[in-house]
């Protein structure tokens, strides 16, 4: 069973046993859930504890103040905003400040509640997945090279029938410590 750690900020406790209610509905996901009622427990919660997900409603606090606080303190942890606000131009400063999402709080958002947070979850976890590839494939680039690098000798070696030389060889020794520092710089 997949385990997920959400951290709910809302105030509201009929909408926080809402919220408990749509996320138990996936038998296959467990979403272990710690609540604040407001943003300064969040905060400090934040800093105790890492969590996959936050789950917030929306706070009056200056514009845009209180996201950008949560964004610092989060780690890079999403944060989506559940709210029964609609307004397009705050959920767009939202989302530049940082948010993963903005959801308007109705049926079928609830009804669909626990999917979106684990394609949010899973978002998050590919866009660090996709960085550490890149050096794998620079090191596969580089080991390809270093093949070929050693065959061009080994095939005119054996294609002379003559006997390998010493020096020939601590010459290509010597590229091949160059092509393999060059490797390890990068």
């Amino acid at each position: 069973m997949l385990q997920k750690q959400l951290l709910v900020i809302d105030s509201n406790s009929y909408h926080f046993e809402i919220l408990m209610s749509s996320l138990g509905q996936l038998p296959q996901v467990r979403f272990h859930i710690t609540r604040a009622l407001n943003m300064e427990q969040g905060i400090l919660m934040l800093k105790s504890k890492r969590y996959d997900l936050v789950l917030t409603e929306n706070f009056s606090m200056e514009e845009g103040e209180w996201i950008t606080k949560l964004s610092e303190k989060s780690r890079g942890t999403p944060i989506v905003i559940l709210t029964s606000q609609r307004d397009d131009r705050q959920a767009i400063d939202a989302i530049r400040l940082g948010a993963a999402d903005y959801l308007l709080k109705n049926k079928q958002t609830l009804d669909l509640l626990p999917y979106t947070l684990l394609k949010t979850i899973e978002k998050r976890k590919n866009k660090f997945i996709k960085p550490r590839t890149t050096p794998l494939d620079m090191l596969s680039k580089n080991i390809r090279s270093l093949t070929s690098l050693l065959n061009e000798p080994a095939k005119k070696w054996a294609g002379t029938g003559k006997q390998i030389h010493l020096t020939g060889i601590k010459n290509e020794i010597r590229n091949i410590k160059k092509i393999i520092k060059n490797i390890v710089l990068e």
